[in-house]
């Protein structure tokens, strides 16, 4: 079911919402490694890697869920996209609208460089907005498709680093030896309060070189979103 779920969505591949620059899908516990394995393989670049985690945060594009699960989608308005009845799975796409609004961006641009990191720190008035998101853009040329890199983002505050998220390089090359275009939208964590600090940076291990070309990133910041109408089964296409 899962293959048939990413072949639906390779040929009916929605358009990327304004607010975003990926599409990303929430997915049960179960059926996270196996779609992971699936966005490599056919190097779905533009949608997100799958995290059970997110399995039902309203940011997400699409749920991948069990037919039990749709209470949990609270205030989601929904349509279903197909049914899977032999594992008694939906696939959701989110309809919800989205209020939305750029906090803050940052760029590097050229950088070529070995040291490219983009840092920022969050002001009070990150408390005006219950989930926030990044978007992240970069391209990166690498001499080798399995790169063991990874591009981190972290969050800390005066005491730790709470929130660390690491998406490995080798995910999103598809050419050796050319610039190579990477695209992620990560939603961030809720406790993020004014004072803490967001830095985003490439992990380069020995003896891979890696050049980052350009990088950027803009934070999104949304209010709560309440659905315009009762989650409902709207639309199936079989």
């Amino acid at each position: 079911d899962v293959r048939d779920m990413v072949k639906f969505h390779r040929q009916n591949k929605k358009e990327i919402p304004e607010d975003k620059i990926n599409l990303s899908i929430g997915i049960n516990p179960q059926f996270e490694h196996d779609m992971n394995d699936y966005i490599t393989i056919y190097f779905l670049t533009w949608l997100n890697r799958a995290d059970y985690k997110k399995e039902f945060n309203p940011l997400n594009d699409y749920y991948f869920i069990k037919g039990k699960d749709l209470s949990s989608l609270n205030n989601i308005s929904y349509s279903v996209l197909k049914e899977f009845p032999k594992s008694e799975m939906l696939l959701l796409e989110n309809t919800t609208p989205r209020n939305h609004k750029e906090i803050a961006s940052r760029k590097l641009n050229p950088l070529q460089t070995d040291n490219a990191e983009l840092i920022y720190t969050f002001d009070d008035s990150i408390s005006n907005y219950k989930y926030t998101m990044i978007n992240f853009k970069a391209h990166v040329q690498t001499k080798y498709f399995e790169s063991p890199d990874s591009i981190i983002i972290k969050i800390s505050n005066n005491q730790k680093c709470y929130y660390t998220k690491a998406m490995q390089l080798e995910d999103y090359i598809t050419k050796e030896n050319e610039p190579n275009p990477i695209n992620l939208s990560v939603m961030l964590p809720n406790e993020i309060k004014g004072g803490d600090v967001l830095k985003v940076y490439f992990y380069k291990s020995f003896p891979n070189p890696v050049t980052v070309e350009e990088m950027e990133f803009k934070i999104v910041g949304y209010n709560p979103m309440v659905s315009t109408q009762k989650s409902s089964l709207l639309k199936t296409i079989r």
